[in-house]
């Protein structure tokens, strides 16, 4: 069986996974911007405004999260295996798994060892290895399984 050709991308904090994130960051205020929005300047409603605060704390977090768990490098697959390379360490990981895919960007969910890493990738980065990195991440998805 072919297996697609060894591919390099860019990985990390592109202008796209900022705008995503900030749309997080306000879809998350969204609860307290309307508390206040709702009720007169002058006679708050202090427990209406707590509880809407309390409301957008995940979301707010879950955004840092995936903004800091970002990893500027280049994803590497060399034809047999897959790798993160940053600061010219390479790091082997399991199969990314996509889990957004607009065809123009992805987001991908890297396991190494114990750890989670969630790639933004953006076609804009490389356009020439955008369809060598899709085909990549797709062979191994379509492959039927091997006979036991």
């Amino acid at each position: 069986m072919n297996s697609p050709p060894p591919v390099r991308f860019p990985t990390g904090h592109t202008s796209q996974w900022g705008v995503a994130g900030a749309g997080m960051w306000l879809l998350a205020l969204t609860p307290i911007l309307a508390a206040l929005a709702l009720h007169a300047p002058a006679r708050p409603n202090i427990p209406a405004i707590l509880i809407a605060l309390a409301a957008s704390v995940p979301g707010v977090l879950l955004t840092l999260r995936l903004w800091r768990g970002q990893v500027s490098g280049e994803l590497v697959w060399t034809g047999v295996e897959w790798f993160l390379e940053k600061d010219g360490t390479m790091t082997a990981i399991a199969h990314p798994e996509i889990r957004f895919d607009s065809q123009r960007r992805l987001l991908l969910c890297v396991r190494t060892g114990d750890r989670v890493i969630w790639l933004w990738i953006s076609r804009s980065v490389d356009p020439a290895q955008w369809h060598t990195l899709r085909c990549a991440l797709y062979a191994q998805v379509s492959m039927p399984l091997a006979p036991v």
